[in-house]
């Protein structure tokens, strides 16, 4: 499963919001090859600098200024959570 959630929840123009996307293996596997594009709504962006981190290997990238973020090539054991952060802003 995959989870997404914002700190804080509501932000105004020009403040700043930590993104945090959660996956979560399944009991009965690991999974590999883990990979998404996320599509930000209207008004959100990357926040400059974006700082964006990983507990999921692979690569997660999050350009300055983008409305996106993409993940690849991640890992995750049976039973495990992963969490990326990125820093977004509303403009």
């Amino acid at each position: 499963t995959a989870t997404k959630t914002f700190t804080p929840g509501t932000i105004n123009v020009g403040q700043t919001a930590d993104l945090a996307i959660t996956l979560t293996a399944p009991p009965d596997s690991g999974l590999t090859n883990l990979g998404f594009t996320d599509t930000f709504p209207a008004g959100l962006i990357v926040q400059n600098p974006a700082a964006p981190t990983s507990t999921c290997g692979g690569t997660f990238n999050a350009p300055n200024g983008a409305g996106s973020v993409t993940f690849s090539a991640g890992t995750l054991a049976a039973s495990t959570t992963c969490t990326l952060h990125v820093y977004v802003t509303s403009n």
